[in-house]
């Protein structure tokens, strides 16, 4: 265990040695000569590796350090100190202007006079900088002064090129920057007049014989406004906001947006009564109900008037008027629908709001099933609704009810017929709900085919004033509204062209 010890600590101090042996290195010197020329040293040959150990560090004082010879002992050698060197001028030898300078280079920190370079040494000569002022009369306030600029180091006067010393005047009065006399106060109505004094005898600061007034106090100053107070509320039209100044009383007014918030009311317009026996009336003076914002006068066109308001009126579709078709579903888009008076011929537009529902057409084939009933047919239908592009696609081995016929992927002889014949396709039951305004007619159809439909005439005293084509949905509904009284009904079917009054027989 001891000798395992001794090994280990032989070898750290070994391992300690290597780790601090530097080559030789030219900064060093003994004797003035540098220690990586030397080969020999107390007659012993040095090491062809140059190690050398720095023992102790040779700053502004003799230093040690041991080299490794060639028999592989080592020498402890002295080293000459490393000092911090400046030129410095020797006393009553410094550099002065034009005239060169004599000095030596000495330590900084010891103080200690270079010993390889002892000599004397030239310092470069200084060139003139004229920046110190030299007061030669000070100025009063009754007499400017004078001065001139002499070189920092030598005092030697700046001259002019043709060597007289450069003169300059300085100011007879002292104006301070920001004190003011004021002569006339500034408000925001008007500018003031104020202008600067000496600081020693008082006297205004003049220009050619006259007051140097400071110009932008000669301007209006800004207004000193107080918080914004809302006069006219924003509504449907712009609103308004007012300040004031406090000192003036300046007003400023500012429009404040106006808001979509509409104050609506509604206003009904009289009209002429309209009966069946009196006169017929000016058109010209028919008017219906509208909805009016109180605050600005917006009509809202979305508002159709009360039916109680126009029920002294019979209308129907007007033949010459102009309708637009409602949106579809979601669309926002509403139509109108122009009617007219059967007794007073008065006008009306109609609103119709969007669609609640999409009006799908007949289903087309798009991709044909296999007639293996393995590979899926696809059927797709369009909304027919105004603005609507709405498609809705069906996929599946068999057709979609109601949709075209395809050919069967089926037996054959196991595939269900199609019904025929008059009975087949009857209405199997309908009813009408009538007043002396409005009716309507629905009704169920026994079996649907594509592209069945009914067509439904309602009658009123005066004769036929409403036909209208109604499809048969997918389930065999058909509907159908009147904008008139329903005093009497034929319903057709479109396709065997079968009619039933309304005790539902064939005529």
């Amino acid at each position: 265990m001891k000798k395992f010890l001794f090994v280990l600590c032989l070898a750290l101090l070994l391992t300690l040695i290597c780790t601090s042996a530097l080559a030789l290195d030219s900064k060093y010197k003994s004797n003035g000569a540098t220690i990586d020329t030397l080969t020999v040293i107390n007659g012993k040959n040095v090491h062809t590796s140059h190690d050398m150990t720095i023992l102790v560090e040779p700053t502004c004082q003799t230093g040690t350090v041991r080299i490794r010879m060639e028999d592989d002992t080592f020498e402890v050698l002295s080293v000459d100190p490393l000092h911090n060197l400046a030129l410095k001028a020797l006393d009553g030898k410094e550099a002065k202007c034009g005239e060169n300078g004599v000095g030596k280079y000495v330590c900084k920190i010891c103080g200690t006079v270079d010993p390889y370079n002892q000599g004397e040494i030239a310092i470069a000569a200084l060139e003139h900088k004229f920046e110190k002022e030299v007061v030669d009369s000070e100025p009063t306030c009754t007499k400017k002064g004078k001065a001139h600029l002499a070189c920092i180091y030598c005092g030697e006067p700046k001259t002019t090129l043709l060597g007289s010393i450069e003169y300059y005047e300085l100011p007879s009065h002292t104006f301070q920057a920001g004190a003011y006399k004021i002569e006339k106060l500034q408000t925001c109505k008007e500018g003031g007049l104020r202008y600067r004094t000496c600081a020693i005898c008082g006297e205004p600061e003049l220009s050619g014989g006259m007051i140097v007034y400071d110009p932008l106090y000669q301007l209006p100053a800004e207004h000193t406004f107080g918080d914004w107070v809302v006069t006219v509320p924003a509504t449907c039209k712009v609103g308004l906001k007012t300040r004031y100044c406090s000192v003036c009383n300046y007003k400023e007014s500012v429009e404040i947006p106006a808001t979509d918030a509409h104050d609506f009311e509604e206003k009904l317009i009289p009209v002429l009564p309209c009966t069946a026996t009196g006169g017929v009336p000016d058109p010209a003076t028919f008017t219906v109900a509208e909805r009016v914002c109180k605050i600005c006068g917006y009509k809202d066109t979305t508002y159709t008037p009360p039916t109680d308001y126009l029920k002294h009126h019979s209308f129907i579709a007007d033949p010459d008027g102009v309708n637009t078709p409602a949106g579809c579903v979601d669309s926002g888009i509403f139509g109108t629908k122009a009617l007219i008076c059967t007794c007073c011929r008065g006008k009306l537009i109609q609103n119709i709001p969007p669609a609640t529902s999409h009006s799908w057409g007949p289903w087309t084939m798009k991709v044909k099933p296999g007639t293996d009933g393995t590979k899926n047919g696809v059927w797709e239908r369009k909304c027919t609704n105004y603005k609507c592009v709405e498609t809705e696609t069906y996929v599946g081995i068999s057709a979609p009810k109601g949709a075209d016929p395809v050919t069967p992927v089926v037996d054959p002889t196991t595939a269900p017929t199609s019904p025929t014949g008059t009975e087949n396709y009857k209405i199997t039951s309908w009813a009408f709900t009538g007043s002396s305004v409005s009716g309507s007619v629905a009704g169920n159809v026994s079996y649907r085919t594509p592209g069945l439909s009914v067509n439904v005439i309602i009658y009123t005293p005066t004769g036929t004033f409403l036909a209208v084509n109604a499809p048969v949905d997918e389930d065999g509904h058909f509907s159908v509204s009147a904008g008139g009284a329903v005093y009497a009904v034929s319903v057709q079917l479109k396709d065997n062209n079968k009619t039933y009054q309304t005790d539902g027989k064939y005529v």
